[in-house]
């Protein structure tokens, strides 16, 4: 169930950013394009107003009030516009006009800029008639760019209004797709939840019983040193320590032993630092030491949060004293390996030098000297049997102990 709940939940977050995604997309695709048909329009607006100026230094140019090169200079930035509307342009941030009628008509007007371009180029002089034809050239050009500048606003208009259409079907979608989360994934968890949190309390009450079963001792302790919980083992166990009953709430600093202060800050500070701490150690309890091991473990929240310390006590004096009684005797062991080995050597060595020198068929030696070396290994044998028994019994000690 939880894992059909996650698809659905990850489906749902997909689909959502994918929504916004796209919504985001779609609106920088044409906040860009908008940009660019304002910046086209701009262009060409300033195409009809270069055109008036081109017409009217004509007539300055008739009258000597302008110089030939100014008329150049204003015809050039005309004629870039122009082609610059017609075929893009990268440093004016521009592609080529797309709407197939405003391209005709910029097509038609390139004969126009061509006719005022041949009369810079052969730099004829000017006179009223040619004037006359100018105007007209220039005038026609501007009731064109007219309509080409029309165009372009009811193209960016349409071109709007869709934005607008898209953008509110994107909303409806998103819209659907949030209720589609609410009933599908939402509503599917809150009921996982409540079922979790009923599987969690019934958790709690089998875990607070396996607690209550154990012979451990467990203390949870706030970081202010209060009692927060506790196991029946601890109830008992403090009962015996300290003749004293534990209560919720109640200071924990009373229940410490002088003996173990000191170990038992430095570890509950560690443990508060997020460190599990274990030490062995052997306590008085009725005139006799009894061995114990303390653990201490942070306590965490769901927010992976320190809010205390379990303080943990396994008595484990029988498996102490038998370790210890286990080392003691594997000490005494190898000491008399180590000690009777030495023995042995001596002894044995003798009898193989003996037995070699008496079985040698080449080696000459006397009956006396037979017999004298007969007598040794009896004595080296006897020696050696010695060892042996003095061996056997204390090991037999160690084993009997």
């Amino acid at each position: 169930m939880k894992y059909k709940l996650k698809n659905k939940y990850v489906v749902g977050v997909l689909l959502a950013v994918l929504v916004l995604t796209v919504n985001q997309l779609f609106i920088q695709f044409w906040l860009n394009k908008k940009h660019e048909s304002i910046k086209i329009i701009k262009l060409s607006v300033q195409q009809i107003v270069l055109s008036q100026q081109l017409n009217l230094g004509f007539i300055k140019l008739l009258n000597e009030e302008l110089a030939h090169k100014q008329l150049e200079k204003t015809y050039k930035d005309w004629e870039t516009i122009h082609f610059s509307l017609l075929n893009g342009n990268k440093s004016l941030g521009i592609h080529a006009i797309e709407n197939e009628q405003a391209r005709l008509v910029l097509l038609g007007l390139s004969q126009k800029i061509g006719l005022i371009n041949q009369l810079l180029k052969t730099k004829l002089k000017i006179d009223l008639k040619s004037l006359r034809a100018i105007s007209q050239n220039q005038e026609d050009f501007l009731n064109q760019m007219n309509q080409v500048v029309k165009t372009l606003e009811n193209e960016l208009e349409k071109e709007q209004q869709f934005v607008i259409i898209i953008e509110i079907l994107l909303a409806i979608l998103s819209i659907f797709i949030i209720a589609a989360k609410v009933i599908y994934v939402y509503q599917p968890i809150e009921k996982e939840l409540l079922k979790t949190i009923d599987e969690l309390e019934s958790s709690e009450s089998k875990l607070l019983a396996i607690l209550d079963s154990s012979t451990d001792t467990n203390i949870f302790i706030s970081p202010d040193l209060k009692i927060v919980n506790f196991n029946k083992s601890a109830e008992e166990d403090i009962a015996a320590f300290h003749k004293k009953k534990l209560k919720v709430g109640d200071d924990f600093k009373p229940f410490i032993l002088p003996s173990t202060q000191e170990y038992f800050y430095i570890s509950f500070n560690d443990a508060l630092n997020g460190k599990i701490t274990i030490k062995e150690t052997a306590l008085a309890l009725n005139d006799q030491m009894v061995w114990f091991k303390f653990r201490f473990f942070p306590v965490y929240d769901t927010h992976s949060k320190i809010i205390g310390v379990t303080f943990n006590a396994t008595n484990i004096d029988e498996m102490k004293k038998a370790e210890i009684k286990s080392e003691e005797q594997v000490s005494i062991l190898k000491k008399i390996a180590w000690e009777q080995s030495h023995l042995v050597r001596s002894p044995l060595a003798n009898i193989l030098g003996f037995s070699k020198i008496l079985l040698d068929k080449d080696y000459q030696i006397t009956e006396e000297e037979r017999n004298a070396f007969i007598e040794q290994l009896g004595a080296e044998a006897n020696r050696l049997d010695v060892i042996i028994k003095d061996i056997v019994r204390e090991a037999y000690y160690v084993y009997k102990k």
